[in-house]
């Protein structure tokens, strides 16, 4: 979905990293950036389009909700003069 949504232009731009275990707190992250401080609130409607035509893909029979949950989100705003293209 954010694929798609970076592009409609929603979004900047979203990496996926994995920790490459499952022995921490985490073992999947997602850093999305948004237009601006709004942050995801700001795309939630146009967003909420994606979501109601996306059909769920399923990794080994489980769904996200199956794999996991979220532990921690936060919103962090970037200097522009110390962004690195």
């Amino acid at each position: 979905m954010d694929k798609i949504a970076k592009e409609k232009g929603l979004i900047v731009s979203f990496t996926v990293l994995d920790s490459g275990n499952d022995l921490g707190p985490w073992n999947l992250m997602v850093l999305t950036t948004y237009l601006d401080d709004k942050g995801y609130e700001g795309v939630a409607a146009a967003f909420e389009s994606i979501r109601l035509s996306h059909k769920t893909v399923r990794v080994q029979g489980k769904t996200l909700d199956d794999l996991g949950v979220v532990v921690d989100s936060k919103k962090t705003f970037e200097i522009p003069a110390l962004v690195t293209q």
